[in-house]
């Protein structure tokens, strides 16, 4: 039996299981496309998996300039393709890229624009235009006779963004393209960000023997000034820019969206403490906007920032919380309430595809059971609820653009994953990929089994988790216990799906490893969720320490050799449970830690905890506060060029640690970001604290 090593998870990535790169479904239905060795851009039949054609490889095409692909995207008629290469990460989601445009036919290539670090290329509805942003400006070139047109002017690092989200933006509302095309492709809707009153924050960048070189960006904290944003729309017709009367300066606009006709622009606006929101729509050539719905939470709204138009009748379909589960509803394009399509006390996580000639639309749920992720189909009526997908665990599934077929990828606590077609009935037709190389190479290590677990608290609360026993596990023997988590407002570790990392490396050297959702996750409805608005970090330590001490009580756990590993927010978890936990945990590891909830961004925070001017417990269960109640063995952990969670953080838990006479370990890194990644940096990482579990636990 061979050993996991530290090397074979991480440098070698030896156990990482296989997907299906930049997966398409072609219009035709009957073909895919995909990314293949970051060259190729390939076509396969569905049903066969015969490969058909290679419609554009880049080593055949020197004039790029460049010797991979980033990304690729189709035309609407899939007759050009835009190309991403030059590839230059900016933050969690966007980057720099030098943009081409394939014709598929003509077997030409040509640049989109000569400017140098563009991004969030993307083509028209009709394909004979390409807009991108550069240096803050949102610009269009015209396929058909290359002219370029700059839609705004006066974008400026630091000032005003045009068609790009800020940082905060980026990270917290997922935003990418802060642009949107019109069906008609004759105007194009963005959003204008003036961060001129956001605060700066800097990161310094050490190479070698040169000075620092830094990184100056807007990060607004949690009750500072965010940007102000607008939305303009303008037409390429007239060359006239309209700006949409969208009132307050201090609210968000996370999604602008064009219906399919393109006489309406919707978008979504929010308020700042994100207890109300409203769909708002503006006649396109229009300024004014009507409200169409909205809602509003005594604590705070969960929003899915999209909106589900039907083509072939004036409604749209709203996956809503109101009522304290994620469900779906019906309404008219005006707003009118048409009906329910679920309801019940579980969740609609997803809706995947809309059939509309079947008048169909098709749910991920948590139906059959909220550890689990199950695909079901319900008519526009509301009627015959169906589960389709079989089997347990975790059903993630794309659908092709009719909804006549779908793509399930499906993994268990005990399988890694599948990736198998399916026609809309919930037919195999064919296995794509099925990971058979790592299964047959799993069978030569000591690989234990993932195995649920609920208990109920001292409070009378259920809690759900997952248990990792070592190989050969002798129930007769008492073994370290080490607890890993994230826990934080929405999140779900606690699941039946694949995974396979540090844990199975810990397992096998003799620990008990464990993870606990405790209350603030998601998926469990609105009070478990909600009870920790405004005290984050109250009942989450409170719950793991009752997981702690479940676990400790049963009699293969050694209750006196209990750790604990967070990254994020579950470094927060990590540090707050050593300083007031001490007599529970012997050991931590804080990853990434936020330390403080001022230090963070508005719009994560606020929405959990208010502004600090309005909630006078603001600080109140920052681990800063329990310093003193330090009596493990405690790791702290960050990179220092981290854009997310400000090394700061770090700092001032050290700080105050320090001023208590506290012992405690540092692992700082150079030039790294939240991910703390590299093929050197993340072995390295790995090796650092499982020397300190090993030394300590």
């Amino acid at each position: 039996m061979k050993s996991i090593t530290i090397d074979a998870l991480y440098k070698e990535k030896l156990f990482s299981s296989k997907g299906i790169p930049q997966f398409h479904f072609m219009n035709s239905g009957k073909t895919y496309s995909r990314l293949e060795d970051s060259k190729r851009v390939t076509v396969y039949d569905l049903k066969s998996g015969k490969l058909l054609k290679t419609l554009f490889d880049i080593e055949k095409h020197k004039e790029i300039g460049a010797e991979k692909l980033h990304s690729y995207a189709f035309s609407k008629d899939e007759k050009k393709l835009l190309l991403a290469v030059n590839f230059e990460k900016i933050y969690r989601r966007t980057f720099y890229a030098s943009y081409f445009v394939y014709d598929i036919e003509k077997k030409t290539v040509s640049a989109v624009s000569d400017k140098k670090r563009q991004k969030l290329a993307s083509f028209s509805p009709d394909g004979n235009k390409v807009a991108f942003v550069h240096e803050n400006d949102l610009y269009v070139k015209d396929l058909t006779g290359g002219k370029e047109i700059r839609l705004t002017k006066d974008g400026k690092a630091t000032k005003i963004i045009n068609g790009a989200p800020d940082w905060v933006y980026e990270e917290e509302w997922y935003m990418t393209y802060g642009y949107q095309w019109s069906p008609d492709s004759q105007s194009v809707a963005y959003l204008r960000f003036d961060e001129s009153k956001v605060k700066e924050y800097r990161i310094d960048f050490y190479h070698g023997t040169d000075y620092p070189k830094p990184l100056i960006y807007k990060y607004p904290r949690a009750g500072e000034a965010n940007a102000t944003v607008t939305c303009h729309v303008f037409n390429l017709k007239s060359k006239k820019t309209v700006k949409l009367e969208t009132g307050s300066d201090d609210i968000y606009i996370p999604t602008i969206q064009w219906e399919p006709k393109g006489q309406y622009l919707y978008l979504l606006i929010v308020n700042r403490l994100q207890n109300h929101f409203q769909w708002l729509r503006a006649k396109c050539g229009q300024t004014k906007l009507e409200c169409v719905y909205e809602e509003a939470n005594e604590r705070y709204c969960d929003i899915d920032q999209q909106l589900y138009f039907l083509k072939q009748s004036p409604e749209f379909l709203l996956r809503t919380s109101r009522s304290g589960r994620w469900h779906v509803m019906l309404c008219k394009l005006d707003g009118t309430y048409v009906r329910h399509l679920t309801n019940g006390e579980w969740d609609v996580s997803a809706i995947k595809a809309i059939d509309e000639k079947k008048k169909l639309v098709y749910l991920e749920t948590t139906k059959t059971n909220h550890l689990q992720r199950q695909l079901f189909k319900v008519g526009f009526d509301g009627e015959k609820l169906t589960r389709i997908t079989v089997g347990p665990g975790t059903h993630s599934v794309t659908f092709n653009s009719d909804a006549s077929q779908f793509i399930d990828c499906h993994s268990t606590n005990q399988a890694p994953p599948v990736y198998a077609l399916y026609s809309a009935d919930g037919r195999k037709l064919r296995v794509l990929e099925d990971n058979a190389k790592l299964k047959k190479l799993l069978k030569d290590y000591p690989v234990t089994k993932k195995e649920m677990f609920h208990f109920v608290t001292p409070e009378k609360t259920k809690l759900y988790g997952w248990i990792v026993k070592p190989y050969k596990f002798d129930p007769k023997k008492r073994y370290p216990l080490f607890m890993t988590f994230y826990n934080g407002p929405h999140s779900q570790a606690a699941t039946e799906g694949w995974q396979f990392g540090w844990e199975r490396y810990l397992a096998e050297r003799g620990y008990i490893v464990a993870c606990v959702d405790g209350r603030g996750t998601g998926w469990r409805g609105e009070e478990f969720l909600k009870c920790t608005y405004k005290q984050l970090g109250r009942y989450e330590v409170i719950d793991q320490i009752y997981a702690a001490k479940f676990l400790g009580s049963l009699p293969y756990v050694d209750e006196k050799r209990i750790g604990v590993f967070g990254w994020s927010y579950g470094g927060f978890m990590a540090s707050s449970l050593m300083v007031r936990g001490g007599d529970v945990f012997k050991l931590g590891i804080a990853v990434a830690s936020v330390t403080d909830w001022r230090f963070y961004d508005t719009i994560y925070t606020e929405k959990f905890m208010a502004t600090p001017q309005l909630n006078p417990d603001y600080g109140k269960w920052s681990p800063i506060n329990f310093a003193d109640g330090l009596t493990g063995k405690l790791l702290l952990v960050h990179g220092i060029a981290d854009d997310n969670v400000h090394f700061q953080n770090s700092l001032a838990l050290e700080e105050a640690l320090i001023k208590a006479g506290k012992k405690f370990e540092m692992h700082y890194v150079l030039n790294k970001d939240h991910g703390i990644g590299g093929p050197h940096t993340t072995p390295h990482l790995y090796t650092r604290m499982l020397s300190f579990i090993t030394e300590n636990l």
